[in-house]
């Protein structure tokens, strides 16, 4: 079970090196997807407040 979930991200982390930086996890399918077609954004004061920790 931990082997899917090191492997998803792996999978993640290989993808946004390839410069796709719009894939992400959709907790809806499980799978690994592009973010925006799923119609999935995060509000940039949720992402500045993750940068400044």
């Amino acid at each position: 079970m931990l082997y899917k979930y090191i492997a998803t991200v792996t999978e993640l982390r290989n993808r946004h090196a390839q410069n796709d930086v719009n894939t992400g996890i959709s907790v809806r399918k499980g799978l690994i997807s592009n973010i925006l077609e799923e119609n999935v954004v995060q509000p940039l004061l949720v992402s500045m407040s993750a940068i400044r920790l």
